[in-house]
């Protein structure tokens, strides 16, 4: 088993995968990005597909051995034609 799949496998979060995992002797950063194709418009709550950008979000997840967990998190935004 690789690393990056144990890391997945213990956040159990759908649809997030780690793409690398970083260390130092205080932290332990996941990168992490999330493979949706569609997202409901919070407006219309119509299923969209079109991708407008890219962003990356920074999330402290449960100390682990004593280490800060950060989650780093790219995502996509996506936008409404309606």
């Amino acid at each position: 088993m690789q690393e990056t799949d144990f890391y997945q496998q213990l956040l159990a979060l759908p649809d997030l995968q780690v793409q690398r995992v970083e260390y130092t002797p205080t932290r332990i950063t996941l990168f992490c990005q999330l493979q949706t194709n569609s997202q409901a418009c919070p407006s219309c709550l119509k299923q969209t597909t079109q991708l407008n950008q890219y962003l990356t979000r920074q999330v402290r997840d449960l100390d682990m051995s004593g280490r800060q967990v950060w989650l780093h998190i790219r995502i996509r935004q996506f936008i409404c034609q309606d």
